[in-house]
């Protein structure tokens, strides 16, 4: 799995570690249910049952955003990482480019309001785009081609870095890329527009992938409803978009919506085709083409039902973790469906590879479909 060294769970063991930015909480803090410490010039009232993760102190520990946690320093491009998680909890993290959030618009807005600035410094929301200067120059246009592919594929919570995809490029040629949403799990210190544009070079194809509310039969932190699935089906299109320029990503390329696993009863299962109506529909009209992501036995057997060619996705990415490494003759799937080059299967769970030297925690995919 993951490996991660938690040095610092507690402020307790992040002060004991020998670090001077760092101090202990007052009694005061500690009795209203906060602690505080100093770090970077702020001084930041933390929940007293959130661990403290000294990034600065271990680089490999992942910056996850599945749940509730403080993170000190800047992500390291090389973080261990699981290969799948579903995020959306609240987070801060106080790094380089500043003080970053997550979870939903009012626990940002109190996470940010728990800093107090000692010295000048940025903030930013980690669910929407970079700011420029983190994006990197502006990349030449990236001619479209077939828009499909087939080959051997992974997906890995965060985007890994270069080196990494270099060593791999011998073994795969087709990765995702979570580009974001507000249940996206990782940081992703590496994604940037250079990087797209420097591993599309080497013969790589990405999945771009978004990952926002959740269904409501779900205990996810983020979930639409039935009242509100199509709006917010359609704004999280928008912002994929908004997310998939910042790093270069064309008009025409598929961009995935990764519902996760549901079940629940037939209002559930309404809400989840309806949220996934909006986001192909204004996919659609901004021109990019429209995929999902989920098991093979919630949304995509979902969408198998409907027949409405403007009502469902253009290209699917499905999970079944049978060990077939084939994206016909699914169980769950019809063949005359998404066919033909529209079918990505995910038929391996995470475990561990090792490609040119470099170790990975990945699942594995068979591609024979839309990517970029």
């Amino acid at each position: 799995m993951r490996r991660a060294v938690v040095l610092a769970a507690v402020l307790g063991s992040v002060a004991g570690a020998g670090s001077a930015d760092v101090l202990a909480s007052t009694d005061s803090t500690a009795e209203s249910g906060t602690r505080s410490i100093d770090y970077a010039g702020m001084r930041i009232e933390v929940p007293k049952d959130w661990p403290v993760y000294r990034l600065d102190l271990d680089s490999a520990q992942c910056v996850r955003y599945d749940r509730p946690a403080v993170y000190l320093g800047g992500a390291d491009p090389d973080q261990q990482c699981p290969a799948r998680l579903v995020g959306g909890a609240p987070t801060l993290q106080v790094g380089p480019d500043g003080v970053t959030t997550t979870g939903t618009s009012d626990e940002r807005r109190e996470l940010l309001g728990r800093v107090q600035m000692l010295s000048p410094v940025g903030s930013r929301a980690a669910g929407g785009p970079a700011a420029p200067g983190a994006v990197g120059r502006p990349a030449g246009t990236v001619r479209w081609h077939t828009g499909w592919t087939v080959g051997w594929g992974f997906d890995n919570c965060s985007a890994p870095p270069y080196a990494t995809m270099k060593a791999w490029r011998r073994a795969y040629s087709v990765t995702s890329v979570y580009i974001g949403g507000e249940s996206r799990g990782c940081a992703q210190p590496n994604l940037t527009r250079a990087w797209v544009r420097a591993v599309r070079r080497r013969g790589w194809r990405l999945i771009p992938t978004y990952v926002g509310p959740q269904a409501p039969c779900t205990g996810f932190h983020n979930r639409f409803t039935a009242g509100d699935a199509y709006a917010l089906g359609a704004r999280a299109a928008d912002d994929a978009v908004v997310h998939a320029r910042a790093l270069g990503i064309e008009q025409q390329a598929p961009i995935y919506y990764d519902m996760e696993a549901y079940s629940g009863d037939d209002g559930c299962r309404a809400a989840v085709l309806t949220f996934l109506r909006a986001w192909a529909h204004r996919l659609r009209q901004r021109s990019q083409v429209s995929g999902v992501y989920s098991s093979a036995g919630s949304a995509i057997h979902d969408l198998v039902g409907v027949h409405r060619k403007k009502a469902k996705p253009s290209a699917i990415w499905f999970a079944h973790w049978d060990g077939k490494a084939r994206t016909q003759g699914d169980a769950y799937l019809p063949d005359r469906r998404w066919s033909p080059h529209r079918r990505i299967k995910q038929y391996l769970g995470e475990h561990r590879e090792t490609h040119g030297g470099i170790p990975m925690t990945v699942d594995r995919n068979v591609v024979d479909g839309r990517v970029y």
